[in-house]
């Protein structure tokens, strides 16, 4: 409930015209959270959000995009094992090349692009694009769905990470 009423505080910024009384949460059948304004039940498609939290922490993005958003503690955790599990060959590489802050900087990736989706992250495990580019670095951006969806890592608190990510604009939108 008090994260609830947080976001909606967020989305009251991006949008201070509407009455934050009427602003409301709901969630698509898959999880991913929309905000619907009076008892319309109709989403305010001018804003999308996106939450994460971990570890004690909280973070929400607010845009007028499309985005999903992941805040991840760097825990000491098997990175070589889920690697295998979960990543691809290339992306497997990139993590045992810069270790856990590797693993991290594509663990959340592919997070904040399931919340983007809406697919969640088992929903998307069969058909997600690589998060490593040709040169076996983290993607800046990849295609989903026929659209550019740009990476953007964000500052966070110390031992944690951060990453958000948007359908890119198209040209002449800002």
């Amino acid at each position: 409930q008090w994260l609830q009423k947080m976001v909606i505080k967020q989305v009251k910024k991006f949008l201070p015209e509407l009455a934050e009384a009427d602003l409301n949460i709901q969630r698509t059948e898959k999880g991913k959270p929309f905000i619907v304004y009076g008892d319309s039940g109709k989403a305010v498609s001018a804003v999308h959000v996106s939450v994460s939290h971990s570890g004690g922490y909280w973070a929400c993005v607010v845009s007028d995009r499309v985005c999903g958003l992941d805040l991840q503690e760097m825990r000491p955790a098997a990175a070589e094992r889920l690697a295998e599990r979960f990543f691809t060959p290339q992306e497997g590489r990139y993590i045992k090349e810069a270790g856990p802050s590797g693993f991290y900087e594509l663990w959340t990736r592919w997070e904040a692009l399931a919340k983007y989706t809406g697919l969640g992250f088992f929903g998307m495990s069969g058909g997600r694009p690589v998060l490593v580019d040709s040169e076996g670095r983290p993607a800046e951006q990849v295609i989903w769905d026929g659209k550019p969806v740009v990476f953007q890592k964000l500052q966070a608190p110390e031992g944690f990470m951060a990453v958000w990510c948007y359908e890119e604009a198209k040209e002449g939108e800002m």
